[in-house]
């Protein structure tokens, strides 16, 4: 009563925050997260529900984003929450261990570009106490995969870390990827045809690509960002300049 009587009084807070109630329930816990979420939605209907779970049948549609952990994340997903007029967002935390290969990171970017994810979440953000580039081990064991930026005493500047860059890069290759999708979808353009044809090539990487597998290899995704802006340009998607001006 306490909490519903502060969000009531609240209206502003609907544009502003993100509520989660539940993360990663199991399964036996589905009845009480379904109550839980259609209780807060009726109290203030105006704020925004997230759950980090993928859609299912026993949860019905309680949320307004499906934050799906990338174990999970499956066309079916995907497909139920667009159903459902919810939003998708992905989390991978291992996709971004501080000692693993940055360019695991800009794969992020495809995934959210292939399967239409609107959002990713970051998760184990962790400050800057042990003043390093080592990774600490805390309670998950890999406090730090979530802290993209340093302080860099000797020159008194921030730094990005390898993962921020790629993970930059890898937001840029997902729009370029989006500007291909829309110049393939109009027959009109001169270059349509060569960008269904790069299209089809990469679905076929990104099927036979187990990104669920610990030892993967991560695609090329250099050569395939070359092709892409290669196909926007000629589409006038884009124009080449940097910045790459990709957003409106």
């Amino acid at each position: 009563n306490t909490l519903a009587s502060k969000l009531r009084n609240r209206s502003k807070l609907g544009n502003n925050f993100v509520y989660k109630l539940w993360d990663e329930p199991l399964l036996i816990n589905y009845p009480e997260v379904a109550y839980s979420y259609s209780s807060v939605r009726q109290c203030a209907p105006g704020i925004a529900l997230e759950l980090t779970e993928e859609p299912a049948v026993a949860l019905g549609d309680i949320a307004d984003i499906w934050t799906v952990n990338i174990n999970a994340l499956s066309e079916n997903a995907i497909k139920t929450a667009k159903q459902q007029r919810d939003r998708i967002y992905l989390y991978a935390n291992r996709f971004h261990d501080i000692q693993g290969n940055p360019q695991r990171i800009r794969s992020l970017g495809w995934l959210m570009g292939y399967f239409g994810i609107e959002g990713y979440h970051f998760w184990s953000v962790s400050d800057w106490d042990n003043g390093s580039f080592i990774q600490s081990i805390g309670e998950t064991g890999n406090e730090e995969r979530g802290t993209l930026f340093y302080w860099d005493p000797a020159s008194n500047q921030i730094l990005a870390s390898l993962r921020m860059e790629m993970f930059h890069q890898g937001l840029d290759d997902m729009q370029l990827l989006a500007k291909v999708k829309s110049c393939a979808a109009n027959p009109a353009l001169k270059n349509s045809a060569s960008a269904a044809q790069l299209l089809q090539r990469l679905t076929q990487v990104m099927q036979q690509w187990n990104f669920n597998a610990a030892n993967a290899p991560v695609p090329a995704w250099q050569i395939y960002r070359k092709e892409l802006l290669t196909n926007a340009v000629a589409c006038n998607e884009v124009k080449m300049r940097r910045p790459l001006a990709l957003t409106p």
